[in-house]
Order: C-alpha cells, then sequence, then structure tokens
C-alpha cells in the first residue's frame, strides 16, 4: 500500500519552507488569544439577532439529518 501525502501537504521544499514561514507570520501577528466572560451586551453588537438565525439552522439541520447525524457529522 502507497502511503500518499495528505492533499494540503506542500508539494515541495521551497513550499514547504514558505509555508513554515506564513505560518510562524500568522502565529506573531495573531498572540496570545484573550477570551473574556460572556457580555450581556451582545445583542448591542448583533442588531438583527444572526446568532438566532445561527442557532435555528443548526437545529434545522440536526433534524434533517436525522438519526445519522452523527455519520454526516464525521
Amino acid at each position: 500500500m502507497i502511503a500518499e501525502k495528505p492533499l494540503d501537504a506542500p508539494a515541495t521544499s521551497t513550499t514547504q519552507a514558505l509555508w513554515r514561514e506564513h505560518v510562524r507570520r500568522a502565529r506573531a501577528r495573531i498572540g496570545r488569544p484573550r477570551v473574556g466572560w460572556p457580555s450581556p451586551e451582545l445583542a448591542l453588537s448583533d442588531p438583527r439577532a444572526m446568532r438566532a438565525a445561527v442557532l435555528l439552522l443548526l437545529v434545522v439541520g440536526f433534524a434533517m439529518a436525522g438519526p445519522d447525524w452523527s455519520r454526516r457529522l464525521m
């Protein structure tokens, strides 16, 4: 059996080096993630209540998947 490279793996040593540099720069730009407590002012930053639409789509998606939901999620 032949071991295949993942589809997203860089093909050559040049592209591998370029990818490593990109990842290094992205990590430096992002820095340390800052997570805070949930804010009660969430509605102010989401005036159209898109958070409810996302939740509704998630529920409908699970309902449409039926008993097959775990296999489809994988």
